[in-house]
């Protein structure tokens, strides 16, 4: 149900038909959270406000400095292996759950290594739907630059970081302290 008013007045609850939206004077107002709104029109966000703080809308991932971070840390990456890392980032990132993917040149001895905290998987290509079906495991998902499934649910070891954050939560914290470990 969405409240139907026109700024002056509310008319009471109405269902809504979704494709009724893209109308040139229908703009919806969505609550996504406990002081988190957004305004929306054509099913495009204009702005969304948090605890007051209005601010344009960002996209979820930043896709030429991925592809070019790809190519700079997967050296001779191929165009096609490129396109499906950035469509699996896509789709990781619109999971309501939240989700880590873990891209690794050497996701074969990493699948090993960590076989007692995570879940190895014959190699094959990740699709959209499968990464769909595989994101509600906690844990990461380890692929290698060629977008193959090496492991699912994986459990990131590593010592605990200076450069971590509490109120960013487990995954972060998991991958921060996962990456300075193999950095050291």
């Amino acid at each position: 149900l969405a409240l139907h008013t026109d700024a002056d007045r509310i008319f009471g609850l109405v269902h809504v038909d979704p494709a009724k939206l893209g109308g040139e004077e229908i703009f919806e107002v969505r609550v996504t959270g406990h002081h988190h709104w957004e305004l929306v029109h054509a099913g495009r966000p204009l702005m969304r406000v948090q605890y007051g703080q209005p601010a344009l809308p960002k996209t979820r991932i930043d896709e030429p400095k991925l592809r070019i971070d790809l190519v700079r840390l997967f050296e001779g990456i191929a165009p096609d292996d490129c396109d499906r890392l950035v469509s699996l980032v896509k789709v990781a990132v619109e999971e309501s759950a939240g989700t880590m993917l873990v891209i690794s040149a050497d996701a074969p001895e990493e699948a090993r290594r960590l076989g007692a905290q995570c879940i190895p998987v014959k190699p094959r290509a990740m699709t959209a739907d499968l990464l769909r079906h595989v994101t509600p495991i906690d844990g990461a998902v380890l692929l290698s630059p060629d977008g193959r499934c090496h492991a699912i649910g994986a459990i990131l070891d590593g010592i605990a970081a200076a450069n971590g954050d509490p109120s960013r939560g487990a995954r972060y914290n998991s991958a921060v302290r996962y990456i300075e470990s193999a950095q050291a």
